[in-house]
């Protein structure tokens, strides 16, 4: 594992937008939290067993290191203690990296140099403000809103974490409507996800006006 120095130094690598797209979208108090967030748990059990949400990054690292995805009320406590446990071992600058290195972004990739390279060819230093967004979106349902599965439900993600950026004010109203208003280009490493009539090696991944008109909706 990476000392604090280590992984504060590989942090800063990333570009900022995409530590920033990450924690709006999956906790926005990371920062501030002991490993679990109350107003997260109250929520979680306020949907129980519908899901709903309510895991911090700690605790989504924590289930993918050491715990099943089932869906159980002891399973969230021993979760929770174990997100307190690791909040007193690791630094938060740990904690992010391991997630961002852990965590699933479907079809087959873990951690998000392979996503980065996987959707956009290209790696993670290099990606957009809308590329990162679009990352980060995809987490809660990697299999399900990742845009090679469902180009509307990818694009309909990215808006979702757009707006969780302005709310958090990594992101002013307006640069997020431009960026939602502008096509994705992915890119395919095979025949296997091209769609009809795009050039070799790029999926282009468009705006709706419904899409546009949904960004600017309640937070």
């Amino acid at each position: 594992m990476e000392t604090s120095e280590e992984a504060e130094s590989k942090l800063a690598a990333l570009p900022p937008h995409l530590i920033q797209a990450i924690v709006a979208s999956e906790d926005h108090r990371f920062f501030g939290h002991l490993g679990v967030d109350p107003h997260g748990i109250a929520r979680a059990v306020v949907h129980y067993p519908k899901g709903g949400g309510g895991s911090t990054i700690t605790q989504q690292l924590v289930k993918r290191v050491f715990l099943t995805s089932e869906r159980k009320i002891s399973r969230k406590f021993v979760e929770g203690i174990l997100s307190l446990i690791v909040e007193r071992q690791m630094s938060k600058s740990q904690i992010l990296y391991s997630y961002l290195s852990k965590m699933y972004w479907g079809h087959g990739k873990f951690g998000i140099e392979s996503a980065s390279i996987f959707y956009f060819g290209k790696q993670p230093s290099f990606l957009t403000v809308g590329e990162s967004a679009l990352l980060a979106g995809i987490l809660p349902a990697p299999e399900i809103l990742n845009p090679f599965t469902d180009p509307r439900r990818g694009k309909s993600s990215q808006r979702r974490v757009l707006r969780r950026m302005v709310a958090a004010g990594f992101l002013e109203m307006e640069a997020a409507l431009l960026i939602a208003s502008e096509p994705l280009y992915l890119y395919n490493k095979s025949d296997e996800f091209d769609i009809e009539g795009k050039a070799p090696n790029a999926t282009t991944l468009s705006p709706t006006r419904q899409g546009m008109e949904h960004l600017g909706s309640t937070m």
